[in-house]
């Protein structure tokens, strides 16, 4: 993968990502990495966050979905929110991700198209902005 090659997809429309993560840091550097791609991410932590902002504003429809699986003890799991989105309708390919396989298989079972362990599979996440970028 070259860099530069990667900047000049920044001057197309960008694919946008939903980021559901309450992990500030983590989001943060998942944008600087999606930049890299011309991905635009949308950052919410917690679904609570993005289901009021679906329903408020008009946020633009994403090509992915990245939700994490645990969001802490006070919001609701990566699962529920995931079930959430589907049962709003948005087509957009859903992927969970999280450290902890029980909570990955959870994703899986209720909707997401992939999940990936977190932090510990980027390649997998830099083929996925690639991807969506170039589709």
């Amino acid at each position: 993968m070259k860099i530069k090659e990667k900047e000049s997809k920044k001057e197309k429309n960008p694919k946008i990502v939903w980021l559901i993560e309450d992990n500030v840091a983590y989001a943060s550097s998942l944008k600087r990495i999606a930049d890299i791609f011309g991905v635009k991410i949308l950052h919410f932590t917690s679904g609570e966050e993005l289901l009021e902002k679906i329903e408020k504003e008009k946020l633009e429809l994403p090509s992915l979905i990245l939700v994490d699986g645990d969001l802490g003890p006070e919001n609701k799991k990566g699962w529920e929110i995931i079930q959430e989105i589907k049962n709003l309708g948005i087509k957009a390919k859903i992927i969970g991700q999280s450290a902890n396989k029980e909570f990955n298989e959870k994703m899986l079972e209720y909707g997401a198209d992939e999940v990936i362990e977190k932090v510990t599979d980027l390649k997998r996440l830099f083929k996925i902005f690639e991807d969506i970028q170039e589709s």
